[in-house]
């Protein structure tokens, strides 16, 4: 529980907006500090074991965006860095590819992210810090594979640059490509439970797939409902199904296609495995689902692009019958065209 989550309470969700006194503050501040972090283009072909590291140092990831900068938004976003010797060196390597954008959540996380990632040129860091970060995934003092922020005004500073609120204050652009992708989305419970890291890794390293878009999102109960809107009458238990969405966190993926002529939304469905981990063990035990249980919900349209809205479906996808069977799902979700996803 951190100031800017939502937790569910009685069925409601609940925005966690401040401290209520100062006595709390005093006493929580330091246990639930917030910090701004980057992995940088260089090591994000290691990404899922990065986020595997950042949890098993007890970190808790509370926002986190895919992004790629141009270089007046670098320059913009370095401003404190003005003046310093290094920064075009710095510049250079931060528009050179997407980056993952991350406010980190822990005990002392200021302090403790600047340890965990070492020096700032991973040579030393490997003589000084060999367990650190930057001495296990940097390259080069420019290429060290990691951003932290010196100070709880910075960390703020940079966090509301990459993760604005409001409506009249925009992000950096997203990554996503819509061109033969299909959504995949992480629920909470895996996220809870340290799958993030190993689902990633797994997507990354299937010879067909790549992870074009990333984003965390906080969903509300109302934009759940419309989400998965398309599901009603097809799960047995769709309440149920909408309130594992509000548990906490989710992380929605764009997955592309590595090669050439392939249906990414088909083949990526397969990969995925049944809704049903226990089916999924038995009929495709090297599935997603059956590494990362029923965790891992993935788009059924082929037709499903990056978009905002729900459009308006064929009458013909609507009025599924629902007898609970694993067999009636799939073929009937085969049919669910147009639904709202958030990338």
């Amino acid at each position: 529980m951190f100031v800017g989550n939502k937790v569910r309470i009685y069925g409601r969700q609940i925005l966690i907006t401040d401290y209520a006194d100062c006595f709390t503050k005093d006493r929580v501040g330091k246990t639930k500090e917030h910090t701004f972090a980057i992995i940088k283009p260089g090591a994000m072909d290691k990404l899922g074991e990065i986020l595997s590291q950042i949890e098993d140092r007890q970190f808790q990831i509370c926002r986190l965006r895919m992004c790629q900068l141009s270089r007046k938004q670098a320059l913009d976003f370095y401003e404190f860095r003005k003046g310093d010797a290094f920064l075009p060196f710095m510049l250079e390597h931060i528009v050179s590819g997407p980056m993952i954008a991350l406010e980190l959540v822990g005990i002392n996380a200021i302090e403790r992210w600047r340890q965990e990632i070492g020096p700032a040129d991973p040579a030393e860091a490997r003589k000084t810090a060999p367990q650190s970060l930057r001495a296990l995934y940097g390259v080069e003092k420019a290429s060290n594979g990691f951003h932290g922020s010196d100070n709880i005004e910075i960390a703020g500073r940079c966090a509301c640059y990459f993760f604005p609120q409001g409506i009249d204050k925009k992000p950096p652009p997203t990554t996503c490509q819509v061109k033969n992708s299909t959504l995949c989305v992480i629920k909470p419970h895996a996220i809870e439970e340290g799958k993030l890291g190993p689902i990633v890794t797994a997507i990354m390293n299937h010879p067909k797939f790549k992870i074009t878009a990333m984003q965390m999102f906080y969903i509300s109960t109302p934009n759940a409902d419309e989400f998965l809107e398309v599901y009603k009458g097809v799960v047995s238990d769709f309440h149920a199904m909408l309130l594992s969405y509000l548990d906490g966190p989710l992380i929605a993926l764009e997955i592309s296609a590595k090669i050439e002529g392939i249906n990414t939304h088909k083949e990526f469905r397969t990969f995925a495995g049944p809704s049903d981990s226990d089916i999924a063990r038995q009929i495709r035990p090297n599935s997603l689902r059956d590494s990362g249980s029923k965790y891992l919900p993935q788009s059924d349209s082929e037709d499903e692009g990056l978009e905002s809205e729900v459009e308006e479906q064929d009458d013909d996808n609507k009025g599924h019958d629902n007898n609970g069977d694993e067999e009636n799902l799939e073929d009937s979700s085969e049919d669910i065209e147009n639904v709202a996803i958030f990338i």
